[in-house]
């Protein structure tokens, strides 16, 4: 060993472990907001699957926290819905990774919400009860005929309510959806 390689070493055990602190960590809490919505409009129901875009479920988790959240993706919502005066009568609705909006937040496995960043979700349901009962059977239907002479039957106004959990990062837990009320009016082909 040199001599100042040996000088080197020296100083280094002498000098000791750092014992200078950080100043203590703030781990943020409450840091995501959820909502839940939904995309109204007439609802059609064709050959007994949903068509289009209406009636789906809107879920956002946004950051309200004032640095970059980062950390491994796990999206799964969770969403309770059924008709207000039949709250028995349940559906469910689970979205995953493959209904996330905005896939850009993810890379490499790791989801990164900036502040005020948003994961957007949005998810088609069945509009029916674990028991496949459509939730247009819980009101009176009207046959109706359309112009191009397709007989279909319109629903009065179904009110429901809404409300569930949504987790987006593995080592976060999952965040209460708030509870929501709506109406659908339904178009069932047969």
């Amino acid at each position: 060993m040199t001599k100042g390689g040996f000088i080197a070493c020296m100083v280094a055990l002498l000098a000791g472990p750092c014992e200078e602190s950080l100043p203590p960590r703030n781990e943020p809490k409450d840091f995501l907001q959820t909502s839940l919505d939904v995309r109204q409009g007439i609802v059609i129901i064709r050959g007994g699957s949903t068509e289009g875009s209406f009636g789906s479920f809107d879920i956002q988790v946004k950051s309200t926290y004032s640095e970059v959240l980062q950390g491994d993706e796990h999206i799964q919502a969770k969403v309770s819905v059924w008709p207000k005066s039949f709250p028995e009568q349940k559906g469910e609705v689970i979205a995953a990774r493959r209904e996330l909006q905005n896939p850009g937040i993810i890379y490499a496995g790791k989801l990164t919400l900036e502040p005020n960043g948003i994961a957007y979700l949005l998810k088609q349901g069945s509009h029916r009860t674990s028991e496949g009962k459509g939730f247009w059977e819980f009101v009176r239907l009207t046959r109706r005929v359309n112009s191009r002479g397709e007989v279909y039957f319109e629903s009065d106004p179904v009110n429901l309510v809404a409300t569930g959990t949504v987790q987006i990062f593995k080592n976060v837990q999952s965040e209460k959806l708030p509870q929501i009320q709506f109406s659908f009016v339904y178009y069932v082909y047969q």
